[in-house]
């Protein structure tokens, strides 16, 4: 019996093989001849000027969808906290233009709690998550008067109110609840 499953799926045919694909590239990239260009400045000369491999990121596009997915969340949930994760993509710009949107950062490292401080992002505007911190990362962040401290396990949670106690303050925390809910893929998941 020959098995007949396709070794790849089946692909559609698109009505232009050199269009930018929506979602993967920004919106104001287009290609008015045969250069590709963004907000009008041809890549090429980007590229000239700065070498590749060059990361581009159109600043509007990332404001605008930060600022649009506060406004959605506000509007459904009432006074939230919008987080940007750090993880994606941290950078002092980026964490500025999270800033002024009015989301807070979300950080996973003192590297990058320092980044967003160095970008003006107050302490108390971020949060610290990770299932690894070490006792200076936690220490820090208590000291540093850190918006929130998301908590792993019990331990952590006793290790962040001492470290809260030896500061004088209370720290909010954010729990990670694990509720025995496999996945299918890894042990650790559930």
């Amino acid at each position: 019996m020959t098995d007949t499953t396709p070794l790849a799926p089946d692909l559609a045919p698109v009505d232009d093989a050199n269009a930018f694909s929506p979602g993967v590239w920004p919106d104001a990239i287009d290609r008015p001849g045969e250069e590709a260009t963004l907000r009008g400045m041809p890549l090429t000369s980007l590229a000239a000027e700065f070498g590749t491999p060059l990361l581009v990121i159109d600043e509007d596009q990332v404001r605008d969808r930060a600022r649009t997915t506060r406004q959605t969340f506000e509007s459904a949930f009432g006074d939230v906290a919008v987080y940007y994760a750090g993880k994606a993509l941290l950078t002092t710009d980026v964490a500025r233009w999270m800033h002024a949107e009015g989301l807070r950062v979300d950080v996973c490292s003192l590297g990058e709690f320092t980044v967003a401080q160095v970008a003006g992002v107050p302490a108390a505007h971020m949060g610290f998550h990770g299932n690894n911190k070490s006792d200076i990362e936690l220490e820090t962040a208590v000291g540093a008067g850190l918006g929130s401290i998301v908590c792993d396990s019990p331990e952590e949670i006793e290790r962040v109110a001492e470290f809260a106690a030896a500061a004088g303050t209370v720290q909010a925390v954010r729990l990670r609840v694990s509720i025995g809910v496999h996945a299918s893929t890894h042990e650790y998941l559930a």
